[in-house]
Order: C-alpha cells, then structure tokens, then sequence
C-alpha cells in the first residue's frame, strides 16, 4: 500500500496485538449498554467497537512511543520503533 497513513499505522501492529485484549475486555459491556436494545445495535456495536479499539490503541501507542520510547520498545520487543 502507498497510503503513508496505512503505513503508519502498521508500525503499530504488534502494540494493537497486545493491547486490544485487556481494552476491549473492559469497553465492550459499557459500549454494549450504551447501544441500547434497538434491533441494529448489535450490528453498529459489531462494526464500531473494534474500529474504535484500533484507532484507541494506535493513538495510544503513539503517545507511549512518543514519549516514553524505552517503554514502547520494552513491551513490543523493538518493534514498530
């Protein structure tokens, strides 16, 4: 892919890996009941969860990589750096 945000976002791919988990273990019930019960709320919550977890996790590993480098390369064993 030639799209520089693409690229840029792949050198996060292994912070997202080990960090969606404990994120989305804790988000999804409150976003479930924050959907509501209408009949599609199942489906948005399907499609917009994860999409908000990556974007989360990338801006996450952004700012940790940012400006706490060592720790960035500790936790994703050098990678993404």
């Amino acid at each position: 892919m030639h799209q520089t945000w693409f690229v840029a976002a792949t050198a996060f791919s292994f912070f997202i890996y080990a960090f969606h988990v404990p994120l989305v273990t804790y988000t999804i019930d409150p976003f479930l009941n924050t959907m509501g019960t209408h009949s599609y709320s199942r489906l948005v919550a399907f499609l917009l969860h994860p999409t908000l977890i990556i974007l989360v996790c990338i801006g996450v590993g952004y700012f940790v990589r940012k400006f706490l480098p060592q720790g960035y390369a500790w936790s994703t064993g050098g990678r993404g750096l």
